[in-house]
């Protein structure tokens, strides 16, 4: 980087010494003018003026001056094609030798400058020369603003200048037109770069830049005879503050530094308003170069910043900020040329400001085309990357429709079960609907059921009570008999007393005779009614076995109680008339005791009036043995009868005994079908409750099949699109 700036500066100091040692070739310089009067222009004032020393700067009240001046030419220069220097003075003028007009360039009324000469010269006419001797030269200057000066006019010869003219015009005309046309160009491909991204500011701020140099170029290299020299001189003035604006603003976006609002409000203000006051105040061209240098200070403070940008970029490893910087210090460079040109007064063939502008503005342009360029290069990778990923796109478009196809078609079978399905699912809804009704039905039925069983349990406990209460009844009935054998115990005591006593009672048997009878009779009432318990026995015997029966028959129809309920009742309501019966018949028995035990105590009283009898006729003894003898044999039959009963009555006890435990297993029975009555009363209502369920599914079930059959439809029609853009595709 130093090398390169090292390279620079020698390239500059060649070049001023080019550009010195061209301008320093001038022969007999003039060096005394004097002011004299236009005699034939009436504005030319007689008063004022005063001889002027050459170069220098005369200032009148008017645009048109005279200056005159004496000179010898040599004889030496007889031949050579001697000419009159005037340099670059770009308005107006009129040249006399020896009082005779022998050429002049633009207009004496207007700065129209119709020559594209940069040097400005004059071939003097050998015939009106006067050699060795006095020659006159008088110039009229045209000036705008009253301000003449022309700087070390002077003799040369054609031979000398004509070369120097060449390469004046050449640089200052034919290269500044190349620049106002590189400027243009460049100015027309960043204006377009920013209508193709309108965020990219930093086009739009370059392209304005590059639009007022191309104005400023122009200026500098070409004339127009139809366009005033003033006004297109203060144009291209007026336009440099935007360029160096514009190209601020550039730099602070493009490196996105200090770009915040303010500063480039700031920029934008100082520059529009350097240019307004070029282009109000500037009147004269006079005027305009002084309010143009009095703009140089703010565009040196921007070259300054832009500078400082620059070259922190570069201090951060933007290589793309290294030409910007290299134009930059290029700008710097040839101005300071420029200001030492100045400096030392001398008019140089051509300024080398144009060309460090130029340089900065294509050092910049260099950098955004490399930068350009590396996009283009990524583009190109990115395009070629692309190209295979499109072709491997294509491949798989292809498989794609291949894909596609497969779907269609199994799109196409999908709705075709999709409708299946759906006339399926109708099919089911209405199977649900059937099972649901069925359900209903049978969930009447269960609760019948359940309610028949109810009764049948209710039975079942009228029955267990009654058979409680002949049971004990029963009971009861044996503990009579039992009393009731006791006593025939005693009775056998007391006849054994009694016969113990036949001896001492023989005189009183017969008395006792027809009482004996009685009780004899009596007993046969009591054999009799014997034989009736017994009977009686039978009849309960013959009970408990058909209770016994039904009984069974009752448990075969408590497992069939789910579907025969009706049978199940009528063996419940035998088993409750057989309970009737031997509730009836146990009422017989005891009605039939209580008669034995009347009868008895019959007995007890009629023995105790034979036991007063006996005693009465104790002496009859004798004859009432026999008698006694057979109440003896017969109260000891009556003993066994009465042993039977009680037998009979303890079977009885046990029968009933049994038929309560049968009773209490078939109410556990019952109550074991009652739960399950109700268990099937719980599921039957959960099984509604899940078909109603499930009849809501079904209907969810249609909608899903028909929103199915809805997108297999659409995905059919999707797939035929699918396959049209695929086939479009390839």
């Amino acid at each position: 980087m130093i090398k390169t700036l090292h390279r620079l500066l020698l390239l500059g100091i060649f070049f001023n010494i080019f550009v010195f040692s061209a301008t320093a070739s001038e022969l007999l310089p003039i060096s005394e003018w004097e002011a004299v009067s236009l005699d034939s222009m009436a504005s030319f004032p007689e008063s004022g003026w005063t001889p002027q020393i050459f170069p220098g700067t005369f200032k009148g009240q008017t645009t048109l001056a005279a200056f005159r001046t004496n000179m010898v030419i040599p004889s030496s220069l007889k031949g050579q094609q001697v000419v009159f220097e005037l340099g670059r003075y770009e308005e107006g003028w009129r040249l006399y030798l020896n009082g005779v007009h022998i050429s002049q360039e633009g207009l004496l009324y207007d700065s129209h400058t119709p020559s594209l000469k940069t040097l400005k010269f004059a071939l003097l006419p050998e015939e009106l020369v006067n050699f060795d001797g006095n020659n006159v030269f008088t110039i009229i200057l045209f000036s705008d603003g009253g301000h003449f000066t022309l700087k070390n006019p002077g003799l040369n010869t054609y031979e000398t200048l004509y070369p120097l003219a060449q390469l004046s015009d050449f640089v200052n005309i034919h290269i500044y037109a190349a620049f106002f046309l590189v400027s243009c160009f460049i100015f027309i491909y960043y204006l377009m770069r920013f209508f193709m991204n309108r965020e990219d500011r930093s086009s739009l701020y370059f392209a304005i830049a590059n639009l007022a140099l191309s104005i400023y170029f122009l200026e500098m290299g070409a004339t127009f005879p139809s366009i005033s020299h003033q006004l297109f001189y203060k144009l291209s003035k007026a336009f440099l503050p935007i360029f160096f604006g514009s190209l601020t603003l550039f730099f602070l976006e493009y490196f996105n530094k200090f770009n915040s609002l303010v500063l480039r409000v700031v920029i934008i203000g100082i520059s529009f308003l350097s240019s307004l006051s070029i282009l109000v105040f500037g009147n004269t061209s006079i005027a305009v170069g002084g309010l143009f240098n009095l703009t140089l200070l703010p565009g040196a403070l921007e070259l300054l910043l832009m500078s400082w940008i620059a070259t922190n970029s570069v201090i951060k490893g933007n290589r793309l900020a290294i030409p910007i910087l290299l134009g930059v210090f290029a700008g710097i460079i040839t101005a300071a040329v420029d200001i030492s040109y100045v400096v030392r007064g001398i008019d140089p063939l051509f300024y080398a400001q144009g060309f460090g502008i130029l340089l900065f503005d294509i050092a910049m342009f260099m950098s955004l085309a490399y930068e350009s360029l590396q996009v283009a290069r990524n583009l190109d990778r990115t395009s070629r990357d692309n190209l295979a990923k499109t072709e491997k796109l294509q491949n798989f478009l292809h498989e794609m429709g291949k894909v596609s196809e497969v779907l269609a078609q199994m799109n196409r079978g999908l709705s075709e079960h999709v409708i299946n399905a759906s006339k399926r699912t109708d099919l089911l809804k209405k199977e649900n609907d059937s099972i649901a009704l069925s359900v209903d039905d049978q969930f009447k039925h269960v609760q019948v059921n359940s309610d028949a069983i109810n009764s049948v349990l209710e039975n079942f406990n009228s029955v267990r009570t009654k058979l409680e209460t002949q049971d004990g009844n029963i009971r009861d009935t044996s503990q009579i008999t039992i009393d009731m054998l006791k006593t025939f115990e005693n009775t056998v005591n007391d006849l054994k007393r009694t016969t113990e006593f036949v001896e001492l009672l023989r005189d009183e048997t017969g008395s006792a005779e027809m009482r004996l009878v009685e009780s004899t009779r009596i007993i046969g009432d009591i054999q009799t009614k014997s034989k009736d318990i017994t009977q009686l026995i039978d009849a309960m015997n013959d009970i408990a076995s058909q209770t016994n029966l039904l009984a069974i028959n009752a448990s075969i129809e408590a497992a069939h109680a789910g579907n025969a309920g009706d049978g199940f009742a009528v063996v419940a309501q035998e088993i409750k008339k057989l309970a009737a019966n031997s509730a009836s018949r146990a009422s017989d028995v005891i009605h039939t005791i209580e008669d034995i035990s009347n009868l008895i105590q019959s007995g007890v009283e009629s023995n105790d009036g034979v036991k007063q009898a006996l005693s009465s006729i104790k002496d009859n003894t004798e004859s009432a043995l026999h008698q006694v003898s057979s109440i003896y044999g017969a109260t000891q039959n009556e003993k066994e009868a009465g042993s039977r009963i009680i037998s009979a009555m303890n079977s009885l006890t046990e029968f009933s005994a049994e038929i309560g435990g049968l009773t209490q297993s078939q109410t556990e029975s019952g109550l074991e079908v009652k739960s399950g009555l109700d268990e099937l009363v719980q599921l039957s209502q959960e099984l509604r409750g899940s078909i109603e369920r499930s009849v809501g599914g079904n209907s969810e079930l249609v909608q899903l099949i028909q929103e199915i059959e809805k997108i297999a439809g659409e995905s059919v029609e999707e797939s035929k699109r699918l396959n049209v853009l695929l086939a479009g595709d390839k």
